[in-house]
This record gives structure tokens, C-alpha cells and sequence, in this order.
């Protein structure tokens, strides 16, 4: 069981992210190989704790958890053929599962943990809000706690400006409908991705947004009869 992140990761990263050109990235393949693998193996470890924690997520390799080095440029500004960063998303069904999960993101200057999900659906935001309205306590309880609150963020990426219209929630707690997903963040320095205790901090990482992960798919897993807009 590999417990340290292997250096030839942020090394690799470091370099593509300076050469980040097909010429290069093909000259270098090994290195890339070399770094990919590393990570996989780290990322078994991590797979390993999200299940003890989480046994929801079901059985999974690092393999399938693994997002692509290749970057889909058709869209974007940036046509930068590769990503600056490794990603590995352990969900139920793997990396392209609608269910929230555990994010581990390997980037230099910009690591990160994320529980959670992106992307949802209309009709799976109208699940969450629902589960939100109706449990404000419960989900205020699990952020406002001390020990997650001291280790952990809860991402304002999309929030809303004001409340969407159509849900009634106790007062005091409107803030939490603003949100268009529950994803907790916890960032790391290059320096700590590198140390010994990392495998640590991410275990934490994992056994304090368990919680908010439970919440999140239960609110998804529930269907809806109550006619709430968006």
C-alpha cells in the first residue's frame, strides 16, 4: 500500500504544465507513464479509505476512477492539449458517476480534496433543494460543527445571489438554497502533498465530509412529489 505521493507526480505536472505541446508531451511519454502510475497507486490507497469510510461508493480501481490527461479543447479559449493536473473521482460507478463522491485533485500550487458533485441536473437540483428545505437543521449541524468547520470549506463555485423561488425553509437558513451543490474543499500545499502526513490529512478529509456526502445522495436518491419550482 503506496502512502506517500510519489515526487515524479508534481514533478511531471510542473514540466507539462511548462510544455504543454503534443512534441514534447510525446518525447516525454515515459515520464508521463512513470507519473500516471505513481498516482494510481496512491490513488488505490485513497480508494481504500474512502470505502472503510464510505462502503456506498462500492469496490473500485484506481483506473476507473482516473480522469484523462487529454483536455477537450473544442470549446475553449485555451487550446492547451493536456491538463496541468491528475484527477481521480471515487464514486458509485467511478469517475462518471451522478452520485456524490471524493475528488482528489493533484495539481502544483492547487491540490485539493472535494466531496461532492458538479453538473447537476434540473431535476436533480430541485431533489437537493427540497432535501435542504425540509432538513436545514440537519445539514447546518454537519458545516457548522467545529471540526469541520475549522478543516473544511463548503464550495461557493455557482452559488446564487438570492434564494430561488418556490421553497419555504426555516428562517435563518435561507443561505443554504443558494447553493446548486454541497461540495466540501479542503486545499493543500505542494510541501504537504509530498509529506508523509498527507495520506492522514486526507483521511480526515474523508471521514468529515462523509456526512455531507450522505445528506447530498440521500437528497438525490429521494424523489420528489411536492411541487417546488427552481
Amino acid at each position: 500500500m503506496v502512502t506517500t505521493m510519489d515526487r515524479r507526480v508534481l514533478r511531471f505536472l510542473r514540466d507539462i504544465a511548462a510544455n504543454n505541446n503534443k512534441s514534447w508531451f510525446e518525447a516525454h511519454r515515459d515520464e508521463y507513464e512513470a507519473a500516471r502510475e505513481a498516482f494510481h497507486a496512491f490513488g488505490e490507497t485513497f480508494i481504500d479509505i474512502v470505502y472503510k469510510e464510505d462502503p456506498k461508493i462500492g469496490e473500485l480501481k484506481a483506473k476507473d476512477c482516473t480522469y484523462r490527461i487529454n483536455r477537450d479543447v473544442r470549446f475553449s479559449a485555451d487550446k492547451s492539449p493536456y491538463k496541468r493536473h491528475f484527477g481521480l473521482f471515487a464514486a458509485t460507478g467511478g469517475r462518471k458517476s451522478r452520485l456524490p463522491g471524493y475528488y482528489l485533485h493533484i495539481e502544483p500550487g492547487n491540490s485539493l480534496f472535494c466531496s461532492g458533485n458538479y453538473g447537476l441536473t434540473s431535476e436533480e437540483l430541485r431533489r437537493l433543494r427540497t432535501e435542504i428545505a425540509n432538513f436545514p437543521e440537519e445539514l447546518d449541524e454537519i458545516v457548522c460543527g467545529e471540526e469541520f468547520a475549522s478543516n473544511m470549506v463548503l464550495s461557493d463555485e455557482d452559488k446564487l445571489k438570492t434564494k430561488p423561488k418556490g421553497y419555504e425553509i426555516a428562517e435563518g437558513y435561507e443561505e443554504y438554497l443558494k447553493y446548486k451543490t454541497l461540495n466540501a474543499v479542503m486545499r493543500f500545499t505542494d510541501e504537504e502533498v509530498e509529506s508523509g502526513d498527507f495520506i492522514k490529512k486526507l483521511k480526515k478529509a474523508v471521514r468529515l465530509s462523509h456526512p455531507l456526502n450522505d445528506f447530498y445522495r440521500r437528497a438525490l436518491e429521494t424523489e420528489v412529489e411536492e411541487d417546488y419550482g427552481l
